[in-house]
């Protein structure tokens, strides 16, 4: 059995009526309305080793950034046996309540964003992951948009 971690980070839920993320002309901003993490310990057969550590299992995190109108871009990460609370509690304490409300189309300044908020932990791998698996969302969020099925 696969164990599942699932947590949220969900501020609000889009207003009723919200025009579909589809139709949206270039102009209007595509506001992010949620976002969600969970994380999947994938144990494979056998345990891999090398000189320094022991495999047992990978730990993927997944961040699912959602916008009005319904569209929801999937990004992950993962960590080699540890870490991947520490990504998730990154996640949600310093990096998804910063994404709510903003435009899910200005992915490079929503890196940045991010990026300067974690500057002080930016050079490290918790840190790298979490933005990873965020860039990866919001990246297939836009993809969806342009082309609805789209699978990844």
């Amino acid at each position: 059995m696969t164990p599942f971690h699932r947590s949220a980070y969900i501020s609000k839920t889009p207003e009723l009526g919200a025009t579909s993320a589809f139709s949206r002309s270039p102009g209007e901003l595509l506001k992010i309305v949620c976002a969600r993490t969970y994380m999947v310990d994938l144990v494979p057969e056998r345990p891999r080793t090398d000189a320094i550590q022991s495999f047992v299992k990978q730990q993927t995190i997944f961040v699912e950034i959602e916008v009005e109108g319904g569209l929801v871009g999937l990004g992950y990460s993962y960590t080699i046996g540890t870490g991947g609370h520490a990504v998730m509690a990154l996640l949600h304490q310093d990096l998804l309540p910063r994404l709510i409300g903003r435009d899910a189309r200005q992915i490079e300044a929503l890196w940045q964003s991010l990026f300067w908020h974690t500057h002080t932990t930016a050079v490290g791998a918790i840190t790298s992951l979490a933005l990873a698996a965020v860039d990866l969302a919001l990246w297939c969020s836009r993809r969806r948009r342009f082309d609805p099925g789209a699978d990844f």
